[in-house]
């Protein structure tokens, strides 16, 4: 994966409405492709877990319209009122913050962006240590270079046992200095030339590697409105999981 092309083309800010109306709701998403299908992804708090009389109807995600040039760029808009089965993708349990939806290939004319894949997920018996670098690409509190469509990039490390369920769930949590607006943003190993897996030791590579480790989620909170800077992490094998179509299930047009 080239992390620095992968930020610029596949994430993007969120802003939602609600029937026509734009909310104060933001947050950051990324586009994955699995099988040939595209997927906005992102938390399911700011798709589905809000009240249902203000639950968003629409969110819009921005797109670069020219390759040459990043200035140039629009708004493209997913309904949120679900139309078919499997349009909004969840995962069980429930309590999991990830979202995908489908996004047609229609929604796509015209424009220039790149999706993260499976392949750009970690090995299963990838090592990161404590302490070790990652890169969060987001949008806080909707501050972003809005001229150049660059998102901000913020650095973190890994703060608990890597490839573990923390407290049994799930996800990892990082130390990294995050705001509102950066849920559901990627959060991405930083570029390096060696990879230490369990099933080989120290690898050295050609070219440095990153790979999409998860989605970040949100702060944790020690005690009411005081942040310690520890925030959670869902793994990306998640993202797989809610995006490959059943075995044996006939897939609708996109």
């Amino acid at each position: 994966m080239n992390a620095k092309e992968m930020i610029a083309l596949g994430v993007t800010p969120l802003s939602f409405f609600q029937h026509g109306v734009r909310t104060n709701r933001e947050g950051t998403g990324f586009f994955f492709e699995n099988d040939g299908q595209w997927f906005l992804v992102t938390n399911k708090h700011l798709v589905l877990d809000v009240i249902e009389d203000s639950r968003p109807t629409e969110v819009r995600f921005r797109v670069k319209t020219d390759p040459n040039d990043f200035t140039q760029a629009e708004d493209r808009a997913l309904s949120l009122v679900q139309t078919r089965l499997g349009w909004i993708r969840q995962v069980e349990p429930p309590t999991i913050d990830i979202v995908a939806l489908e996004i047609p290939k229609a929604k796509l004319d015209g424009c220039f962006v790149k999706a993260f894949g499976v392949e750009d997920l970690p090995p299963n018996d990838l090592i990161l240590d404590a302490g070790e670098d990652v890169l969060v690409a987001g949008y806080p509190l909707g501050h972003y270079d809005d001229v150049n469509n660059f998102p901000l990039v913020r650095r973190g490390t890994v703060a608990t046992l890597y490839g573990a369920h923390f407290k049994g769930r799930q996800y990892f949590e990082i130390d990294a200095k995050l705001h509102e607006g950066t849920s559901g943003a990627p959060v991405l190993l930083k570029p390096t030339n060696i990879i230490h897996r369990a099933s080989m030791p120290f690898a050295m590579m050609s070219a440095p590697m990153s790979f999409l480790l998860g989605i970040h989620s949100h702060g944790i909170d020690l005690a009411e409105g005081e942040s310690f800077d520890i925030n959670r992490v869902w793994y990306a094998s998640l993202i797989r999981d809610i995006t490959s179509w059943p075995k044996g299930v006939a897939r609708p047009p996109s």
